[in-house]
C-alpha cells in the first residue's frame, strides 16, 4: 500500500479562534480612500454582542497622528446574518462600517476601541492588519 506524501499537500487554512478585527480597501484617487471596517470571527462563535467605537486617523507632516473620525455606540452582534467568508481563511467576516475618505489611503490608520461584549467577558481579540492599513486595537472590556 502507498502512503502519500505530505509534500505538495495544501497547507492547511488558518483559523479563527477569536474575535479579530480589521480594514480594507482601495484608492479612489490620488487623495480619496474607499474604507470597510471589518470583523472577523470562527463560524462557531457563541452569540456575542460588541459594544464598541471606531476612530480614524491622519498622519500630520510631523509624522504624529491626529483623530479625524469617531463613530460611537456601535452594538455589533456576532454571528451576524450579513456575514461572508473570511478572505485569510477559516471563520466569517462581515462589515461594521463602510466610508469614503477625501486622504490619500497611506495617511490613514485606524482604531477599534471595544468597551464589552454581552455576555462578558468578551472572546479573545486582535487586530489584523493584512498590510494594507495600520490598525490599532485599544480592548477596555477587562478590568
Amino acid at each position: 500500500m502507498h502512503t502519500p506524501s505530505p509534500e505538495g499537500a495544501p497547507a492547511p487554512e488558518p483559523t479563527l479562534s477569536g474575535v479579530t478585527f480589521s480594514v480594507s480597501g482601495e484608492e479612489k484617487g490620488a487623495e480619496e480612500c474607499f474604507v470597510r471596517y471589518e470583523v472577523g470571527y470562527p463560524e462557531g462563535i457563541a452569540s456575542t454582542e460588541l459594544a464598541l467605537e471606531l476612530e480614524t486617523e491622519m498622519k500630520r507632516d510631523d509624522g504624529s497622528w491626529l483623530g479625524i473620525g469617531w463613530m460611537e455606540g456601535i452594538r455589533e452582534q456576532l454571528p451576524s446574518p450579513d456575514a461572508v467568508g473570511h478572505p485569510g481563511g477559516g471563520g466569517l467576516l462581515h462589515y461594521i462600517h463602510m466610508e469614503e475618505l477625501l486622504l490619500a489611503c497611506d495617511q490613514l490608520r485606524f482604531r477599534f476601541i471595544v468597551h464589552g461584549c454581552e455576555p462578558a467577558p468578551c472572546p479573545p481579540l486582535s487586530a489584523d492588519d493584512r498590510g494594507e492599513f495600520e490598525v490599532l486595537l485599544d480592548n477596555r472590556s477587562q478590568p
